[in-house]
C-alpha cells in the first residue's frame, strides 16, 4: 500500500490553538511575521537552521527574536 503524506512529514510547525486569526479577522504584518518566525524556530534544531529556512542572516533573526520576545 502507498503511504499518505501527512502534515508532520512537511516539517511545518503546529500552531497553538487560538493563535491563528479566524476567517475575516485581520492580522497585522508584524503579527504575521512574529507567528511565522515562532513557527520556524519551534521546528528548527538551531538558530542557524531557522535563519536559513527564513532566508535571513542569523544576526537579523537574533534581532527579530529580541524585538518579538521569542
Amino acid at each position: 500500500p502507498q503511504e499518505m503524506i501527512e502534515v508532520s512529514h512537511l516539517g511545518l510547525a503546529e500552531q497553538a490553538v487560538g493563535s491563528a486569526p479566524r476567517i475575516g479577522e485581520a492580522m497585522s504584518l508584524e503579527a504575521l511575521e512574529r507567528a511565522h518566525i515562532a513557527g520556524v524556530l519551534s521546528s528548527s534544531d538551531t538558530l542557524d537552521q531557522a535563519a536559513r529556512t527564513l532566508g535571513i542572516d542569523a544576526s537579523t533573526l537574533y534581532r527579530k527574536r529580541k524585538q518579538y520576545g521569542l
